[in-house]
Formats: structure tokens, sequence, C-alpha cells
């Protein structure tokens, strides 16, 4: 058991079949301490609340509305339960030990199936998923070896934590390859809530802050560069700006893959709710992929969700209790992670426990709230806070540390 949840963790970089067997025994062994201890083990945590608007108005209105998706409906809602798995101080500090150097290294074995599938199917691919996976993972590898880097320092070990800098530019430079927006956006939204983190717990100094700014301002520009030659949507939006191309409602589709109509058709369905007065369908929505059922009257028949903005595609889903929901899960994630105290190298890489739910926070902005590793990211997230919750106690009252 003491390796079990380490083990979780690095089965989603390897098969979402294992990852998905391992989340089910976690339930089951959370189903085990439930009954020997305490039902109050579903409400503790700082996002315990809204993550049971979550998993209630997924499970709930697709049974109601759209009883096809059941299963799907029960995967993506009751999965997500794995944040309530009792996790003791020890196994969280192991994880913070070691999480973040599993993170860096299996950046570089997977960097093999990265290759082999740039070559063969010439898509950024790992062992499973696509460009998103590809994308977010190698966010989360990125900014782990930044926090490495960093830890690395306080202990004088600057060869080291140099080479791992160079690290997160690869990691960072293969984000960009995988040309997802969503995971470029999440890479420098939570990075720039890292560095923050560090700067307001003097890990690091104003001149240290404005070197790393400049070196990601750096980055960015130069992803940027790349994207606009690799990439027809970045293409297209240069020529928006310079005016060789009109910005007119078709461009900006293109721009947004195709997400306009996406959220045109979303709105209508939402309107159409409200003007005959469907308050069920409102307040908890119509089901997880309804898409399917779903008029379209501008975008594809067949697309299973409206993904555009998350708050009007999670709305059609989940309706205003699930929207509300994870509107919470956000904000009261963040803030957690941002109000952390910082004291010396383990509380640096325990940092990295948070980091791949907020990633994910921020790279569903402009698509859709679920992902199938959500369940290990909000174990990560209850790990972290098992952490830094005991560190807050002994802070508080040191005769306990003893």
């Amino acid at each position: 058991m003491k390796y079990f949840l380490l083990f979780l963790y690095l089965s989603a970089f390897i098969s979402i079949t294992l990852m998905e067997g391992l989340i089910l025994v976690t339930l089951c062994i959370l189903l085990y301490q439930l009954f020997k201890e305490s039902p109050r083990l579903l409400i503790r945590g700082t996002i315990a609340i809204p993550l049971h608007m979550y998993i209630s108005t997924t499970v709930l209105s697709t049974i109601f509305f759209f009883p096809k998706m059941t299963l799907k409906a029960l995967g993506e809602g009751l999965f997500q339960l794995t944040y309530f798995f009792k996790i003791r101080k020890e196994i969280a500090a192991l994880l913070a030990e070691k999480v973040p150097l599993l993170s860096v290294l299996a950046g570089f074995l997977l960097l093999p199936a990265l290759v082999y599938h740039s070559i063969t199917i010439r898509s950024p691919k790992l062992l499973w998923g696509g460009h998103f996976e590809t994308g977010n993972f190698y966010s989360m590898f990125a900014i782990s070896s930044i926090i490495l880097a960093f830890s690395e320092l306080t202990q004088k070990r600057k060869k080291t934590a140099l080479f791992l800098l160079t690290v997160s530019i690869l990691f960072v430079g293969i984000v960009v390859y995988s040309t997802r927006r969503s995971s470029l956006l999440a890479l420098f939204l939570t990075l720039f809530l890292v560095i923050t983190l560090f700067y307001r717990n003097r890990i690091i100094s104003g001149k240290q802050l404005f070197a790393f700014s400049v070196s990601s301002l750096s980055l960015i520009t130069a992803g940027y560069i790349y994207l606009s030659a690799k990439d027809h949507r970045f293409q297209l939006l240069n020529k928006m700006i310079t005016g060789e191309v009109k910005i007119n409602m078709e461009n900006i589709d293109r721009l947004s893959s195709r997400r306009v109509k996406l959220l045109q058709d979303g709105l209508k369905i939402i309107e159409k709710d409200i003007q005959e007065t469907n308050l069920i369908h409102l307040m908890i929505g119509h089901g997880v992929r309804s898409g399917l059922v779903l008029p379209h009257w501008h975008s594809a028949r067949g697309i299973q969700r409206y993904e555009s903005i998350f708050i009007i595609s999670e709305f059609i889903e989940k309706g205003l209790v699930g929207v509300i929901g994870e509107i919470l899960i956000m904000f009261l994630a963040i803030k957690r992670f941002i109000s952390v105290k910082v004291m010396g190298r383990k509380d640096i890489l325990a940092i990295t426990l948070f980091v791949p739910l907020i990633i994910h926070l921020f790279a569903t902005i402009f698509t859709f709230f679920w992902d199938a590793v959500l369940p290990v990211y909000l174990l990560l997230f209850k790990a972290g806070e098992v952490y830094f919750s005991d560190k807050e106690r002994s802070s508080r009252n040191p005769h306990l540390s003893g």
C-alpha cells in the first residue's frame, strides 16, 4: 500500500486501461475506509462540497435524460471520488518526495514513444492519447523540472539546477510541438502561479524573478514564432492582425477550431430551455455527451459536446448546479495552492502535488471539465492538502511535531 499511489500516478502515463483498473481498486479501498472509519471522509477537503455538486449532476442528469450514457457518466462522475481517499501524512510526504523526480523521469522515458509516433503518424502521441495528453503531461513534466531545479538551488547544487532548467526548456518545447493552445495556456498560467508562490515565500529574489520572467517571455516568443510557421490557426491569426484577411465570423470560427458554431448552438439550447422553463435541465443539465441527441443548428451533427467556453458546454451537460460546482473547484483549488507556506526544500517539492490539477483546471477554460486522468489529479491534490495541513498544524502547535 505504501507505493500503491505512486504506481497509480505512473499508470496514467502507461495505459488508460491500467489506470482505470487501479482507480477502481482505489474506490474499493475508499469504500472500505468509509465503512471502517466514518462517512465524514466524504466531506473532508478544500473542494469536497463543489466536487459533490459536479459528481451528482454528472450522474443524475445522464440517468434521467440520456440513460444510454449512464456508464460514461459513472466514469466521469463517480471516479472523481478518489479525492476522498484517506491519505496518511507519511504517504503524503512520500508522494511529495517522489512525484517530482518521477515526473521528470517519465518525461525522458516517454520521449522514444513521442519520436516514434512523430515519425510514423506525424503526430505527437505518447503511449496512449494524442495531442491533448502530450501537451498536458509535458506541461506537468516541465513545471516539475523547474520545481526540482529550485529545490536543488536551496542545496547550492547549481549544476544540477541548471541541468533541470535545461530539461524544462526541452519539455516546454514538446508542449509547443503538441500545438494544443489549452495546454500552452495552462502551462504558462500555472508557471506564473508557481513563480509567484516562490517569490512570496522568498524562495527566489526579485532579480531571479525578473530573470525568470524574461526567460519565460523569450520562450513564449519562440513558441509563437514556431507555431506561426507550423500551425494554420496561428497563421490565420497573424493575417487577421495584419489585415491580410477580414475579421469576420467565419475566420473567427476557423481560428477557434470551429468552436464558435458550437458556442452558438450551445447558447441557443440554453435560451430554448429558458424560454420553455425547463427548470430541471437548467439546474442539472441534459447529461454527459448529450450533443449526440440535442439539435445542431450551426455545427455538425454527431458532435458529443458543445465544446467552446467551458461554462456553456458544461451548463448544457450539468446545468447551473454543476457549473457553480466547477467554478468553485477552480477558485478554491487555486486559492489553496497559492496560500501554502513554503519553508524548505521538502515543501518546494510538495507543491508539485498541486500542479497537475491546477494545469488541468486552466486547460479546461476553452474545452470541458472532465478528463480521463482527473481522478489521479484530484488524488494528488488531496495528498498536497494533507502534506501542508500537517505542516500548518505543526507550525501552530510546535509540541505536536515531535
